[in-house]
């Protein structure tokens, strides 16, 4: 599944040098602040805080304002408009300062996103080795993974717990069952002693797993893995022994290490600790722990990381999932979490074929159902019909949602010590009401949105460029920076609808002029036209008839128009006026707009069916259509939902459609804005 992600590479070469690169000819080169004299205070400080530890290290390594900084955001943002992940690799320098490799990057929080990055989702977090060879391609061979379990009989010797070895096995045995349909897994029988491990690995092994104990020195300069003499014993092997047992084993790909310290870096050596000694070995892929961790905690990163990599064979992304579920699974102060470290070399993180079961061919019927929903579309727009409705979630990855402006902005004005004017802290059109009221000075969050939107854009702009923006407003920086959006990415959704070249009239309830912009990046002639809602308001001269064609297609905003912020239907008293004047004012919705409508096939699309803006939007403005038998609309609606969610917006549907007149058809269709549009497309 290398097309989910977005591959990016942060090289960190010195205390104060790193280059972060994307994509195949994206880079930016920054200047982080690692300093051990401004770094390692601020860290053991935060040392018990791991959230406090991570973000530290994250503001050293992308200073605000720095070109790092930048380049993470633009590619997050990248990611997120093409409905992608990033799979981020950390690759310090072998001739970086050592210290740098002994950092728990796997820590990094990102303040901004709420997000640790290397058990998030949308940021798959591994570290890249600089050197070694690159392995033989994957096969279809069935895999075989071979399970070693160390629990000597003397383990209080050195002060360890005694591990309860049939009872270790059968929780990895629970732990594999979802590869079963993939790998072959064999425990090894007897003492684990290393002459045993390496008999074994020498039949074929593709993986192994060691669930063992591991010690490390006061002084960091060497970690032991606890293994076994033939009698049962403890036997602690030092990391050069221990990598000793992997030479020439060319079909093995992975090495998962379930021991505490045992992915610690150690002494003077970029590559000392056991983990970094295979890696040295040319292991394309190793996990192990860089720290302490439970037993418990053992069991619960077995049952995850392999049952995440039955599903997709990814194994970065299996480790950010087994992250994540030790974080939820565990004491909210624990950071047994942060424990596993993986290495790999591996560019799609693909250590085996998936065990999941490949779906059965789509059915006649299922086929035959998909040309029905998708045939009035087509017609419409070959007919010149189809009008697109945009909202707000078709800019995602371009400018912050909805939701994500009103979590900051409420903690930004301390919506919660104030909680007024209620308790729902998502919701937009309420927040800015009470910014409004706070500071004493109505259209006060019209033009702080504004603001906030050229600040997120020029956030993922390179330092040296941003000068020039600085006295700008939101339409120029947009104007300027769409085109590389465009360029990068094909099936980015305003690209598409640009695309549709038969469609004459779009309307927008975004400030933004996005789709102004694609239709100029794509040969076309665009004008951009504002609903004049607000009371003020006088009609101009040819306000009634104004029309596009395909080559000058029309943008109409509904809800305002950027670089006029007064414009903005934002607050929910402009929600309610906007309501108010639409359906007194007949001549506010234009005679030829609301004609064209009156024909039209309606394509609503990113809108969230329970936000103010689709309600009033659809009462507003689609509630006074004529009237005629057989309208259509279709409603693409986000995909990610549950049940519930689903139920509450064909509910809601209904209800529209109880005190309707217009005999508007609804269909919705629970797809991304980018899936919608790119079938649209390849189907047209």
């Amino acid at each position: 599944m290398p097309n989910e992600y977005i591959d990016c590479v942060l090289t960190i070469s010195a205390y104060d040098r790193a280059t972060f690169e994307f994509l195949e000819d994206m880079s930016f080169s920054g200047r982080p602040n690692l300093m051990p004299e401004s770094l390692s205070s601020l860290l053991i400080a935060a040392e018990l805080d791991a959230r406090g530890y991570g973000k530290t290290l994250f503001d050293a390594l992308f200073p605000p304002g720095d070109n790092l900084n930048a380049g993470y955001r633009l590619a997050l943002a990248l990611a997120r408009l093409r409905g992608q992940c990033l799979r981020l690799r950390l690759q310090v320098d072998t001739n970086a300062p050592v210290d740098l490799h002994g950092l728990n990057w796997e820590r990094l929080y990102d303040e901004k996103e709420k997000s640790t990055l290397s058990r998030s989702p949308e940021t798959v977090f591994s570290r890249l080795p600089l050197l070694g060879r690159e392995r033989k391609p994957l096969t279809d061979d069935r895999q075989k993974l071979l399970v070693v379990v160390s629990s000597p009989s003397d383990s209080a010797r050195l002060g360890l717990d005694k591990i309860d070895a049939p009872v270790v096995k059968q929780e990895i045995r629970d732990a594999l069952i979802p590869l079963a349909g993939a790998v072959e897994v064999e425990f090894l029988e007897g003492a684990a002693t290393p002459v045993r491990i390496r008999e074994k690995l020498r039949e074929g092994f593709h993986a192994l797993h060691i669930q063992a104990h591991g010690l490390i020195h006061e002084d960091r300069v060497m970690a032991r893995l606890v293994l076994e003499t033939e009698e049962g014993k403890a036997d602690p092997v030092s990391d050069n022994f221990f990598a000793e047992l992997f030479g020439g084993l060319t079909a093995l790909r992975m090495v998962t290490l379930v021991a505490c310290h045992s992915g610690a870096q150690t002494g003077a050596d970029p590559f000392g600790g056991l983990a970094l000694a295979l890696v040295q070995q040319n292991l394309p892929v190793v996990v192990a722990m860089q720290q302490p961790i439970s037993f418990k905690a053992a069991q619960v990163f077995n049952k995850y990381f392999y049952g995440e990599l039955a599903k997709q064979g990814l194994v970065d992304a299996a480790i950010n999932e087994a992250r994540l579920n030790l974080r939820l699974s565990s004491a909210e102060e624990s950071d047994d979490w942060s424990a596993p470290v993986l290495f790999t070399r591996l560019d799609d993180g693909m250590v085996w074929k998936s065990a999941a079961v490949a779906a059965p061919a789509t059915v006649a019927a299922v086929a035959e159902e998909e040309e029905l929903f998708w045939q009035p579309i087509m017609d419409a727009f070959h007919g010149g019909t189809l009008v697109p409705i945009i909202g707000p979630d078709i800019n995602q990855g371009l400018l912050p949602s909805h939701a994500e402006i009103a979590a900051l902005w409420t903690q930004y004005y301390e919506y919660r010590k104030y909680n007024y004017p209620g308790n729902n802290r998502n919701d937009l059109p309420r927040i800015s009401r009470f910014i409004e009221a706070r500071s004493k000075s109505l259209k006060a969050p019209h033009s702080r949105l504004l603001t906030l939107y050229k600040d997120e854009m020029l956030e993922r702009v390179k330092k040296e460029e941003r000068a020039k923006y600085k006295n700008a407003p939101l339409t120029d920086v947009i104007k300027d920076l769409a085109k590389n959006y465009f360029e990068i990415d094909h099936e980015a959704p305003h690209r598409v609808l640009a695309d549709l070249k038969n469609i004459s009239i779009y309307l927008t309830t975004t400030p933004d002029n996005f789709m102004a912009e694609a239709l100029t990046y794509r040969g076309r002639a665009p004008g951009r036209v504002p609903i004049l809602w607000q009371e003020g308001d006088t009609e101009p001269a040819d306000y009634q008839m104004l029309d596009g064609t395909p080559e000058k297609p029309l943008v109409w905003h509904l809800y305002g128009v950027a670089p006029k912020s007064s414009s903005l239907v934002l607050t929910e008293d402009d929600h309610l006026d906007f309501l108010r004047f639409i359906s007194r004012d007949a001549w506010r919705l234009p005679a030829k707009l609301r004609s064209t409508l009156t024909e039209a096939t309606l394509l609503f699309l990113g809108f969230n069916l329970r936000d103010l803006d689709f309600r009033v939007l659809f009462k507003g403005v689609i509630s006074q259509i004529q009237p005629r038998a057989g309208r259509v609309a279709v409603l693409q609606v986000q995909p990610d939902k549950s049940y519930e969610e689903k139920m509450d917006d064909l509910q809601l549907i209904k209800s529209f459609l109880v005190q309707d007149s217009t005999y508007l058809q609804i269909d919705i269709r629970w797809l991304s804005v980018r899936d919608f549009l790119v079938r649209l497309r390849d189907k047209i």
